[in-house]
């Protein structure tokens, strides 16, 4: 090509059918967008998982956590509508580094003390679940 010239692609054109892959492509996409937004209204919580089950706590209730891992205890404290590990017995303290969490998808984790906990919102009022 010259100086000047611009190329010319001959694309196939699109046919009917052509368009249902990309139209039903479009509607998943759509659908798991809606059902994300909906899984971050609602009351915000604290789930914690630890060796020992995982426990839901809403983030409105001040409290303090003892998580038992294989290390020992970690603190995890969940206050003024925030959550974080106050005190773990990990070697390098990552944990409680990563500070407060306090939006849903937030998380923050122990991982040599096996302990995570993560922010997320439900609809439905939860006092505690352990399994």
């Amino acid at each position: 090509m010259g100086r000047g010239e611009t190329a010319v692609l001959n694309l196939p054109r699109m046919k009917g059918w052509d368009l249902i892959p990309l139209l039903l492509t479009l509607v998943l996409a759509g659908g798991l967008a809606w059902m994300g937004v909906r899984q971050l209204e609602g009351q915000p919580m604290v789930e914690i998982q630890t060796p020992e089950g995982q426990f839901v706590y809403p983030m409105s209730t001040d409290r303090y956590f003892p998580a038992r891992g294989p290390l020992g205890t970690s603190v995890i404290t969940i206050r003024d509508g925030q959550a974080w590990f106050e005190s773990s017995p990990c070697q390098n303290q990552i944990c409680v580094q990563m500070g407060h969490q306090h939006e849903p998808g937030q998380w923050a984790a122990c991982l040599p003390n096996r302990i995570f906990l993560r922010i997320t919102a439900r609809r439905e009022e939860v006092d505690v679940i352990s399994q």
